[in-house]
């Protein structure tokens, strides 16, 4: 199996324009209660004979200010890093687990 980076692309981009358009859900108020989450390093994360990894604690505001300093660098003609899907990611699962409760 491959992961089809264009196909994985509009797959995101339908999903978040159907929240926007469909849900009418365009912005998600972060709370103290909804910030941490757990996370296993990347080391760790695809080893499965290891049945007891160290789990580490990551934030979603964190990663909130991380995704908002790369979209402002874009906006000045500085290209994201790959690696920044590592913050993006945390941040479309809350939005995937929390759309249909919120409508704005």
């Amino acid at each position: 199996m491959q992961i089809e980076v264009d196909e994985l692309k509009k797959l995101i981009v339908a999903a978040l324009d159907h929240v926007v358009a469909d849900l009418g859900v365009t912005t998600f108020q972060l709370d103290g209660s909804e910030d941490f989450y757990w996370e296993v390093a990347a080391a760790e994360m695809w080893d499965m004979q290891n049945a007891s990894p160290k789990i580490h604690v990551g934030s979603l505001m964190d990663d909130c200010e991380f995704a908002m300093r790369t979209a402002a660098a874009m906006a000045h003609g500085i290209p994201p890093d790959p690696y920044s899907l590592i913050h993006v990611a945390p941040l479309l699962r809350f939005v995937a687990e929390n759309a249909g409760a919120v409508r704005s």
